[in-house]
């Protein structure tokens, strides 16, 4: 009997090679998606306030929305991790900007930090730079203290709020992307989500280079662990994509693999 975390993906057309986990979106069932929801619930528990169906019903759509998913499986046909692309053009004040979305990301320890992982950001990378040339690359999306800490890892330039560093445009860009969130409260500067992290981590990480963004994640954002998130800004600058292809072209095995290989902490 298949589990419910287990997406049969038999109609599942592959998004990119050498990428074998990564899939269209549109190739996917809506039982291959409710797979991936039950996956997250693994992860995240809902608020009292939230009903399950509504929760899939807003999942689904969202997801309908994205360009591809990293979708790695074990052996048993079981999910490794679940995450979810969506390579928007975004035209603000003038100006056009690509908004990379990496959404409803879930793994499990052993899918965490691998060569798959950055390959599909490759991708989503390529994609974005394809639909809107010479246009700057924004990540952006709404994430818990976790998140943001591992964006830090391999970006320098990641804002939990209209900041200083920020272009006029860059503050502008961010208050619109916010007005537009739903539970977003202007005054508290944090996202209300439906979910609340399941035994979440509340000591700052091992790595004492991240200390600090997690202390700055955690002074902005207090109640993280009763299920408010920030909204997540990131410059993408060129660099950070050619420091993917160097990383990748020295693990090349990984890579045929489809991502086994462990990524490094920065």
């Amino acid at each position: 009997m298949r589990s419910a975390t287990s997406p049969a993906l038999t109609h599942a057309r592959h998004f990119a090679r050498p990428a074998p986990d990564l899939y269209r979106i549109a190739s996917l069932t809506d039982d291959d998606l409710r797979a991936c929801w039950e996956f997250r619930r693994g992860f995240m528990d809902l608020k009292p306030r939230v009903d399950p169906e509504d929760d899939w019903k807003k999942y689904q759509a969202w997801v309908r929305t994205a360009d591809f998913a990293w979708l790695p499986r074990d052996p048993d046909g079981r999910l490794r991790s679940t995450f979810f692309y969506k390579v928007e053009v975004r035209h603000h004040e003038g100006r056009s900007c690509v908004l990379l979305w990496p959404e409803y990301g879930y793994s499990r320890p052993d899918a965490r930090s691998t060569a798959g992982l950055a390959l599909a950001m490759l991708v989503a990378f390529g994609l974005g730079i394809l639909r809107a040339p010479g246009a700057p690359l924004y990540l952006v999306g709404s994430g818990y203290a976790s998140s943001y800490t591992s964006l830090c890892q391999g970006l320098d330039e990641v804002f939990l709020a209209e900041d200083p560093a920020m272009t006029p445009w860059e503050r502008s860009l961010y208050r619109t992307l916010a007005a537009a969130t739903a539970g977003y409260d202007a005054a508290t500067g944090v996202i209300d989500m439906g979910t609340i992290p399941r035994d979440p981590r509340t000591d700052p990480p091992r790595d004492p280079r991240l200390h600090e963004p997690w202390r700055r994640y955690v002074a902005r954002n207090p109640r993280w662990v009763d299920g408010y998130a920030c909204l997540v800004l990131a410059r993408c600058p060129p660099t950070v994509i050619l420091s993917v292809i160097q990383w990748l072209a020295r693990r090349p095995r990984a890579v045929r693999r489809g991502g086994a290989a462990t990524q490094p902490s920065s």
